[in-house]
């Protein structure tokens, strides 16, 4: 362990954003993310918590924060119809839905929508 794997470990909690923190410490996002690796294997703790599919993602946002759940999931557990994930620049619902995966420093977006529905274009 180094001085400067603390000092990624704190720009990670300021920015809570891999890409950014990189970009703050001036190295590559997969250079910050293995070095974090690197400092739980040394330290023998988990920093971070990370997730692997989209699915896994929200269900961490739910327990989390237990109110916003009836909010995203129907009473039969599934993802609300009006609730639009995306995986960077990709909506789920075309690239693998709640089993899409997410890397370390992706761009997850969640975008409940606020009027839509089927209707007669005026």
């Amino acid at each position: 362990m180094n001085i400067r794997d603390l000092e990624y470990l704190v720009a990670l909690a300021e920015h809570r954003h891999f890409r950014r923190a990189a970009d703050s410490c001036h190295v590559s996002q997969p250079t910050l993310s293995g070095q974090i690796r690197k400092l739980e294997d040394e330290l023998g703790v988990m920093l971070l918590e990370r997730t692997h599919t989209v699915g896994q993602l929200v269900a961490a946002l739910a327990a989390r924060y237990p109110d916003i759940q009836p909010h995203l999931y129907d009473d039969a557990g599934a993802l609300r119809s009006f609730i639009n994930l995306y995986v960077g620049e990709h909506n789920i619902k075309t690239t693998g839905g709640l089993e899409t995966p997410v890397s370390d420093g992706a761009e997850v977006l969640l975008v409940p929508a606020i009027a839509g529905g089927v209707g007669k274009a005026i």
